[in-house]
């Protein structure tokens, strides 16, 4: 599989996608979504393809401060195959790279494939200190979220291949439970 950046020609291919997978919602048009992503300075849309057949995406942006994953999909018949754990990987690696010490990604509670896989990834849900402004109490009507913290990965590795902005990288990457590569900084879920 091959990694690379999504543009304009490629909307179609990729809306269809969220709609295969049932990621979309009528009040959130994907097809504006794409579009701003791809326009976007501090965004992305990295796709994987085998062949010439997208089979999988992601929406991946930045404001600054954190680093936000979105519309993260896989085809259902290539699922369970290591192509969406490459593909967050490289949406780490993107933000990395653009200076971001923070990644953040949003799921909706309902979504118990998506919340497996992510745990499966080695995040869990954790709830954060909210405070009212300047009150130093808890806020009780904060919205629900999640910070998820790296839990201890066995050992395994991967190849990834990703094209970003003209330039392609090829990475062999080996995580072995409690090292310091298998402690990404703050990553957090949002339900």
């Amino acid at each position: 599989m091959e990694i690379r950046e999504l543009d304009a020609t490629h909307r179609a291919d990729a809306v269809a996608l969220w709609h295969r997978t049932e990621i979309t919602r009528q009040w959130n048009p994907p097809e504006e979504d794409f579009d701003r992503a791809v326009r976007g300075p501090s965004s992305v849309v990295p796709g994987g393809f085998e062949g010439s057949r997208l089979v999988a995406s992601a929406m991946v942006g930045h404001d600054g401060h954190r680093g936000w994953v979105y519309y993260l999909a896989v085809e259902p018949d290539r699922r369970s195959a290591g192509i969406g754990r490459a593909l967050m990987q490289a949406a780490e690696d993107w933000v990395r790279a653009a200076g971001i010490p923070k990644i953040q990604l949003m799921v909706r509670s309902a979504n118990g494939a998506a919340l497996g896989f992510y745990g499966a990834l080695g995040l869990r849900p954790r709830t954060p200190r909210c405070c009212r402004a300047g009150s130093g109490r808890p806020e009780t009507s904060a919205p629900a979220q999640a910070t998820v913290a790296p839990s201890p990965r066995t050992q395994s590795s991967a190849v990834t291949t990703v094209a970003w902005r003209g330039k392609t990288f090829s990475r062999s990457t080996r995580w072995t439970s409690g090292s310091a590569s298998a402690q990404p900084s703050d990553r957090t879920v949002s339900s």
